[in-house]
Formats: C-alpha cells, structure tokens, sequence
C-alpha cells in the first residue's frame, strides 16, 4: 500500500509539474519590466516568510521592499552548522534527515512528503537542502522546460533516454530521474561511476536516441564512438554538472553528429539551459534570482555584469 500510495504522489507531482510548464513558457514572452515586478514580489514574499518562520533568519533579514544586494551571504559550513534553526519547518532536523539519506536506496519521501538530497561536497563542504512537494513540482516544470529546448518531449513511440549521472540516490540527478521516471520516455538511468567498457556495452544494448552525461564523460564516449566500439545514433544530447568546453563541444559533434546543449542546474534550485544557438546560458530568472559578486562578495557593477544570451 505504500509503494502504491508513493507512486499516485508521484504521478500527481509530474502532472502538476506538466501544467506548470506551459506558465513557464508563458513567462519566456514576458517583457523584461514584467519580470522584474515578479521577481521582486516573489523575493519579498520570500523573505517574509523566512522572517516569520526561521529564528534563523528573523535576526538576519531586512523589513520593508527588499534589494537582492541587501540579504546577507550563507556559505555552505554556516548553513551546515545552524540547519536546524534556520529551516522554516520544525520538523526538520539535520541529522534526522542525514540517517534518512543513509537508509533510501530509491525516491523515498521524508515524512511523507520531503525530498532530502545532499550536494557532492566538490566545493570542500556538502549542503543539504529539502523540498517539500510543492517546491519539487516547481523544480519538474524546470527540467520539464529544459527538456523542451534540449528536444526530449514526449512522444509515441517514446523516446529512449540515457542518463549517465551521479550513482547515489541522494544526489539530484537520481531524484529528479526517479521521480520522473513514470513512463514519458523509456529511460535508461546508468552510473558515472562505471566503467567506460561497461557503459559503452550498456549504451549499444538500450541504443538510445538521446543522451546526458558529464562533459568528461561524454568526451570518453566520442573516442568510443569513433574507435567504432561505440554504436549510436543519437537524435539528440545535453550535457551538464561540468564546463562544457569549445573542444569538448567539437569532438562531441564531430562522433555523433549532433549539437549538445548544455544544462546548468544546482541542487539549490538555480537552473539554466543554452537555446538552439548554443551560445550562452539563459538562467531560468522566473524561477531564481542571480547576483553577480565579486571575490569579496560584493556587487559587481552592472556594466560588468555577465549576461546571457
């Protein structure tokens, strides 16, 4: 009864994800003033809430119209080390959620309705961060909208999808797979972490017709496929979690005869995808609010802001 009952909170989630997709491809017309009053009602609703709900933040945060520039910095150590007061739900306590990550081996809910993932640690600290459903319907409808640009829309006969991506299943390219994964495509979902031998035998098996890995990765599978070990015949192929560089890009194409898009995407929420001209990020500005800093954390002036395309 509860893989049942999990399964119908699953298949309620992408459905409303679904929907939420056609209001983010509304807003992609919006004029830049539009958005700007959105993104300012939303980020003082925000603070609002973290005022009146975290003890945490009730001390940090300003009152009145907010400015971006004027919230204060959290690094990853501090969030670490006061994640129990600065979470707005009580009912999450960071070591809690940490032996709840120990135990899931799938897209197990935390108290039935959080979805606890931690980040890789690459930066020298790992992050924990929570969503509640509501929160993840959001996340969908962005990776939901990045299928979009990439070409990977449903379809009959459904796509077949290979996604090479981090092998534990709390990191967010497992949860988002896991939770996704409900028959849109045919999604075969392989470990980073295998041998290339391997993961080329994995990939000639399911002959996907898309393709998402890690630059690095996806580097090692061009040699493959033009070493002729490596047989596929992708319609198309995204990349993400690392710099795609101009090199990679070109062997990339010049092995499977497609153009990747690139994919930026944080366990945190911030989330961008390169348009068919594969010429810069847009970030995803409905959904996250950016700013450019300098090494001392400071704003960088707007003329030296860097600007998508």
């Amino acid at each position: 009864m509860d893989r049942l009952s999990h399964q119908a909170k699953r298949l309620r989630d992408v459905a409303a994800a679904l929907g939420r997709r056609r209001a983010l491809a509304e807003r992609e017309r919006w004029p830049r003033e539009r958005l700007e009053r959105y993104q300012q009602e939303r980020l003082e609703a925000l603070v609002r809430d973290a005022a009146e709900r975290s003890s945490f933040w009730r001390e940090r945060l300003p009152r009145g119209r907010v400015r971006i520039e004027q919230l204060p910095i959290l690094t990853k150590a501090e969030m670490m080390d006061r994640y129990d007061d600065l979470v707005t739900d009580r009912r999450l306590r960071r070591d809690e959620l940490l032996a709840h990550l120990e135990r899931i081996d799938a897209d197990e809910l935390y108290l039935g309705e959080f979805r606890a993932m931690t980040t890789s640690g690459s930066s020298g600290t790992k992050g924990l961060f929570v969503y509640g459903r509501e929160a993840w319907v959001g996340l969908l409808a962005q990776f939901l909208r990045y299928g979009d640009w990439a070409g990977v829309r449903p379809r009959l006969p459904r796509l077949r999808v290979a996604a090479i991506g981090g092998a534990a299943p709390t990191h967010m390219t497992q949860r988002v797979s896991a939770t996704i994964g409900i028959g849109l495509h045919r999604v075969r979902k392989l470990a980073v972490t295998l041998p290339i031998a391997e993961l080329v035998g994995e990939l000639n098996a399911f002959r996907p017709q898309f393709l998402n890995a890690y630059p690095s990765l996806a580097a090692q599978l061009a040699e493959e496929q033009l070493a002729g070990r490596l047989a596929l015949r992708l319609e198309g192929m995204s990349t993400s979690s690392e710099i795609l560089t101009p090199q990679t890009r070109q062997r990339i194409e010049a092995a499977f005869g497609v153009r990747p898009t690139d994919l930026y995407g944080t366990t945190e929420g911030i989330w961008g995808c390169e348009c068919e001209r594969r010429d810069g990020l847009h970030l995803f500005e409905d959904m996250c609010l950016v700013e450019n800093v300098d090494a001392d954390g400071s704003p960088v002036p707007r003329a030296n802001r860097a600007q998508s395309c």
